[in-house]
C-alpha cells in the first residue's frame, strides 16, 4: 500500500507540473504576440518617418536648385524684397 500512495502522490505533482508549464506556455504566447504587434508597430513609424525624411529631402533639392515653382521675378517678388530690406 506504500508504494500506491507514493505513486497518487508522484502522479499529484507531474499533473500539477504539466498544468503549470501549460499556463507559462499560453503567457509566453500572448507575450509573444504582444512583442510582434509592438515590433510591427514601431516598422510602421519607422517606415513613415523615413518616408518624411524622403520628402523633406526633396524639397531641399528644390530648393537647392532653385525649382521651387516660385517665381523671383515680378513687382510681388520686388515689393517683399523692399520690406525685408527695411
Amino acid at each position: 500500500m506504500c508504494y500506491s500512495k507514493q505513486i497518487r502522490n508522484g502522479d499529484k505533482e507531474i499533473f500539477r507540473a504539466v498544468r503549470t508549464q501549460g499556463g507559462a506556455h499560453a503567457q509566453a504566447r500572448q507575450e509573444l504576440e504582444h512583442g510582434q504587434g509592438q515590433i510591427l508597430d514601431l516598422f510602421q513609424q519607422v517606415t513613415k518617418i523615413q518616408t518624411k525624411a524622403e520628402e523633406s529631402e526633396n524639397v531641399v533639392q528644390d530648393i537647392c536648385r532653385g525649382d521651387t515653382g516660385f517665381s523671383t521675378q515680378g513687382p510681388q517678388w520686388k515689393s517683399l524684397e523692399d520690406e525685408f530690406r527695411t
